[in-house]
């Protein structure tokens, strides 16, 4: 007879991902809601969810309530950048009764992030720069 490990080792796994607007940074140039379903056609994910904060009470809870269902297994959080809210994640993760290291905040979301942070700040007016170099008569002595 099986034990309750060797049962648990035989289950496959239950992937919820979580995605995240960040309050439009990064659903004002990705759609989110898009994303979401595309990843709920990888094998082994059951859940997708957008929301507009992730890391907010109510975001946090969200992945706790599909971890205390036990809808899910494992948990990738696609949001901000991990320096910024793994801790946030895996404390919420760990307060489900779930073991934080099943969490996942992949670098490439967080770096997607940071790239449409550059392209935002790209996209607003310049001063001029480098400044115009002056006339050769001014040059001279």
């Amino acid at each position: 007879m099986a034990s309750d490990s060797q049962q648990q080792n035989q289950r496959p796994e239950r992937v919820g991902v979580y995605i995240c607007h960040c309050g439009g940074n990064i659903s004002d140039h990705v759609d989110v809601r898009r994303v979401a379903e595309e990843v709920q056609k990888i094998p082994g994910v059951v859940v997708a969810h957008t929301n507009m904060f992730m890391c907010s009470d109510p975001g946090q809870q969200l992945i706790q309530e599909d971890i205390k269902s036990g809808k899910v297994d494992r948990v990738v959080v696609a949001s901000c950048a991990p320096s910024l809210h793994e801790l946030t994640f895996r404390s919420a993760i760990k307060r489900a009764d779930m073991s934080p290291i099943c969490t996942s905040m992949p670098t490439s979301a967080s770096r997607s992030a940071e790239c449409m942070q550059v392209k935002r700040r790209r996209a607003r007016p310049r001063p001029w720069w480098p400044p115009p170099l002056p006339k050769p008569e001014t040059l001279s002595r």
